[in-house]
C-alpha cells in the first residue's frame, strides 16, 4: 500500500500547478520579460533541487554521469521548459484556467 504521506505530497504539489503561470507572470511583469521570469525559475529550481539532495544526506550528483545519459533522457528536462515557458507566457494572455 501506497504511504498516505505520499498522496498528501501529491496533493500539495498539483495544487501548486495554477500557481506557476500566476507566480511567473508576476515576476515577468517585475522583470520586463517572461522569459527572464522563467531563468529566475530553473536558477531557484536548481538551487533548491541541490540543497535538497544534500540536505537529505545525499550529496551532490555526480555530474560526469550525466554524459552518460541518450538524448530522449533529457527530453523530460524540454518538457518542464516548455511547460514552464508556456505557462508564463500563456497564462498572462488567455488566463490560467484556459491553460490549465
Amino acid at each position: 500500500m501506497v504511504n498516505l504521506k505520499l498522496f498528501i505530497w501529491a496533493l500539495i504539489a498539483g495544487s501548486f500547478i495554477p500557481l506557476v503561470g500566476i507566480l511567473n507572470g508576476r515576476a515577468g511583469r517585475v522583470l520586463g520579460d517572461p522569459l527572464f521570469a522563467c531563468v529566475l525559475v530553473f536558477f531557484v529550481g536548481l538551487v533548491l533541487a541541490l540543497a535538497v539532495t544534500a540536505f537529505t544526506g545525499r550529496g551532490f550528483p555526480d555530474f560526469h554521469s550525466y554524459g552518460h545519459l541518450e538524448g530522449i533522457e533529457y527530453f523530460a528536462g524540454f518538457v518542464v521548459a516548455f511547460y514552464v515557458l508556456s505557462a508564463t507566457v500563456l497564462a498572462g494572455k488567455i488566463g490560467v484556467a484556459n491553460f490549465i
